[in-house]
């Protein structure tokens, strides 16, 4: 059994599977077919149970997981990191369209981010 984060209440028992695939390979590159593997089902049955269950698609669950691991690599990345090189380890290959979805997931640009002075209280903000 994986850890319990508390949001495995929220998992649909069949997505289980998938999701902690999509967890545990979201830097790698991850098609339809294969989240439909992990999950013993059909790519139909994927993107239904998704919808059904989550309101939104496999990959844009995807999206969510990559982008959060982003924010937390610019978070804790000193100032020689570059905002196109966390993105491209997270799957990300136009700069200029995760800049965007990264805008609309958080509300900044991830290069706000990255110059964001870290602190040891687990917040980022600057005062």
């Amino acid at each position: 059994m994986t850890q319990d984060t508390g949001a495995d209440r929220f998992r649909p028992h069949r997505l289980r599977p998938v999701i902690e695939f999509m967890e545990r390979n979201a830097g790698a590159s991850l098609s339809p077919r294969a989240l439909a593997r992990a999950g013993h089902m059909s790519v139909r049955t994927l993107h239904t149970i998704f919808h059904r269950e989550l309101g939104t698609s496999a990959m844009a669950y995807l999206r969510a997981i990559r982008l959060d691991r982003a924010r937390g690599e610019l978070l804790h990345s000193g100032p020689h990191r570059h905002v196109t090189d966390v993105a491209m380890r997270w799957g990300f290959s136009h700069p200029s369209r995760f800049a965007q979805q990264y805008r609309d997931r958080f509300g900044e640009l991830p290069s706000q981010t990255l110059r964001r002075p870290t602190t040891t209280e687990g917040t980022n903000r600057d005062g």
